[in-house]
């Protein structure tokens, strides 16, 4: 740490902070219906809107709780470092914690990033804020590009994240297992994850091939890794299961041109083709059977990962033809065969699009490597393996898509609630 950035650090500045709010991941609980009757219904859905109501707030109420800590704390980025402050309030509760997103290590350097996660929950409803720190003269640059992989194994439902994909050594960090909240008791998800995709929040959305709970496989469940924890359980939210009965789902894709949630339903019969679907991202329905993707006299027998290009155009990994081809999204008809011998003798089982360096990722079955596949037929190279980490079977990875919109807001008071929370 330079002298300059001790003195400043002594300092001890106690303005107001600035935050970005980077994104928002909001939780809203599915209700399986049954033979409820409507009104009975109408009367959940209700409480659950006011329930996620109430969590926004708290989350909200939440990051202010953390600014003031920040501001009156002497040595915030020694003593705040990865604490998380947790408060109950009102029907509901919120915690916060204060992270360095690259080294883990916030008192290490003052120049290093800060980022706030906040959350609120009331009952089943859970909102999270992802921001931004910056103090006042401090210029907050652009919101950087994301070159994380994130993934999930699907043996036993590891979530890892590699800070650089291209090193043989690569950076890999292991967060634990993943788990659902079971009416308060943490359940694990165990495995069978074979479907992943992140949104410009960082809100991933994963599907498991298993039955959890009450909710029939498969099942879709979504969980944003910007809050991801090694020391902390991780708990997604189950959304529901995807009415999808012809067979598995296998891949998930979000357009980046319009947020719209596909997935690659299997239909299980030999020499079928599999089918491109949407799915609704808040109650796991599909809302509309693009179509078989087939075409160019090819087929899709048994797709397993799919992915988005950062200009919407979607691309199918199948592991019949060991081939990876570019599907048209309005139709589910195949366009064009990219890469009709990918890897020689290979199956690759997720794809994921890195849209900062234009670079479509895929993830090797038997060699356990990442490969960048160059989409022309061939030519692709190889980089580490996966297995030194136990990460012997991902069949679910993506990266956080570039160009999430900001907002920019000052907090200039604490609410009432908030201030009898402090005092």
């Amino acid at each position: 740490m330079s002298d300059n950035n001790r003195q400043s650090y002594s300092a001890r500045r106690r303005g107001s902070t600035y935050v970005s709010v980077l994104g928002v991941a909001m939780a809203v609980t599915a209700i399986g219906l049954g033979s409820v009757a409507v009104s009975r219904v109408q009367t959940r859905s209700t409480t659950q809107a006011n329930q996620w109501a109430e969590a926004r707030m708290l989350a909200f109420s939440a990051s202010e709780h953390a600014m003031t800590q920040i501001n009156n704390t002497d040595s915030w980025r020694a003593n705040l470092n990865g604490v998380t402050t947790t408060r109950s309030l009102g029907s509901g509760s919120f915690n916060w914690r204060v992270i360095d997103p690259g080294d883990g290590d916030l008192a290490d350097n003052n120049s290093d990033p800060a980022t706030l996660i906040a959350t609120g929950t009331v009952g089943d409803a859970v909102y999270s804020l992802t921001v931004k720190l910056s103090t006042p003269g401090q210029s907050q640059g652009s919101v950087g590009v994301n070159t994380v992989l994130w993934g999930v194994n699907e043996d036993d439902g590891m979530l890892f994240s590699i800070a650089d994909y291209t090193q043989s050594s690569m950076d890999v960090t292991k967060y634990g297992l993943l788990y659902w909240n079971d009416d308060g008791e943490y359940e694990r998800t165990r495995g069978d994850i074979e479907g992943f995709t992140i949104d410009g929040d960082g809100v991933a959305y994963m599907v498991s091939g298993r039955n959890i709970g009450s909710y029939s496989d498969p099942v879709l469940m979504r969980f944003n890794v910007n809050t991801a924890s090694t020391t902390q359980t991780n708990v997604v939210e189950i959304v529901g299961s995807i009415n999808w009965s012809s067979g598995d789902i296998t891949g998930l894709a979000i357009d980046p041109t319009d947020g719209k949630l596909y997935a690659l339903g299997q239909k299980g019969g030999s020499g079928t083709a599999d089918h491109l679907l949407l799915i609704n991202k808040l109650t796991a329905q599909v809302t509309s059977d693009v179509g078989a993707m087939e075409g160019l006299s090819e087929k899709v027998g048994e797709g397993e990962g799919m992915t988005f290009d950062g200009n919407g155009v979607l691309y199918v990994t199948d592991e019949s033809e060991d081939s990876i081809l570019k599907i048209d999204k309005t139709t589910g008809a195949i366009t064009q065969i990219v890469d009709n011998d990918a890897v020689p003798n290979s199956k690759f089982q997720a794809l994921a699009w890195d849209a900062v360096n234009n670079r479509l990722i895929a993830a090797h079955e038997n060699t356990k490597k990442l490969y960048h596949v160059t989409l022309q037929n061939g030519n692709n190279s190889s980089y580490g393996s996966l297995a030194p980490y136990g990460l012997n079977d991902v069949e679910a990875m993506g990266f956080i898509p570039p160009g999430a919109s900001t907002t920019t807001v000052k907090v200039l008071q604490l609410p009432n609630a908030i201030n009898r929370l402090l005092n």
